[in-house]
């Protein structure tokens, strides 16, 4: 190596957290492009918005809508189509739409809400990129190359740190369970020309008695800005 340095799990920790935490999802507005691929076989898309002005005014646009957070009755009628929400101060409004292009309304639902509704909403498309430093006892990082450093955990996990990034870049690991399966799992940080992270992936692969099975998701930014250029007529009932 032509640039040893030093750093400590502290550091990898605190940088990291700072950089996926702050910056891999704009605060208050953020659009997504969410894919799925089972074993080449199948596959499964959603495009997401969500847009937070303050801490009561919430939107959120899926395009394959799967029903969560919402009761049974209003979910089973939203699976798998267009929806958007919009919350503000106490009542939420669920809109069923014809189709993701046109964004015209076929149904509605009025529904009182709570803060523990608008937290889960904002932790979920907010702020949904799990912090993988949070979980075991992590060993002191190791240098393996001038830009990368290698941190392990009692949990069997590996993590990769970029230093000019200052942040992790991938996390792998492998796991059998009681039914013997054996599942390795890959995630990956793509890191744009603007420094933040612009496609976060997942890889998993399953194996057992020779036989193999996987799955990859990919969640791409299509762009970030302020929720405070948003217009207000957005989140009007």
């Amino acid at each position: 190596m032509n640039n040893p340095k030093s750093l400590t799990f502290e550091e990898v920790y605190a940088n990291s957290k700072e950089f996926l935490l702050q910056n891999f999802f704009a605060q208050d507005s953020i659009e997504i492009e969410y894919s799925m691929e089972m074993s080449k076989i199948s596959s499964y898309a959603n495009e997401v918005k969500y847009i937070s002005n303050g801490k009561n005014h919430l939107y959120l646009f899926l395009s394959n809508e799967v029903g969560v957070l919402e009761p049974v009755s209003v979910a089973l009628k939203l699976q798998n189509k267009p929806t958007k929400r919009i919350v503000r101060d106490s009542v939420r409004k669920v809109v069923l739409l014809t189709d993701k292009k046109s964004q015209k309304e076929k149904e509605s639902f009025i529904l009182t809400t709570s803060e523990r509704y608008k937290d889960s909403i904002r932790t979920e498309y907010g702020m949904c990129v799990p912090f993988m430093l949070d979980s075991g006892t992590w060993q002191q990082p190791v240098q393996i190359t001038d830009e990368l450093f290698e941190l392990k955990n009692d949990l069997g996990r590996t993590a990769y740190y970029n230093l000019s990034k200052k942040s992790i870049e991938a996390v792998h690991w492998i796991e059998t369970n009681e039914d013997n399966v054996t599942v390795e799992s890959v995630i990956r940080y793509y890191f744009g020309d603007d420094g933040y992270v612009n496609i976060y992936t997942m890889d998993v692969e399953s194996r057992k008695a020779g036989r193999t099975a996987g799955a990859s998701v990919k969640t791409e930014i299509k762009s970030r800005k302020s929720g405070t250029v948003i217009p207000e007529e957005w989140f009007d009932f």
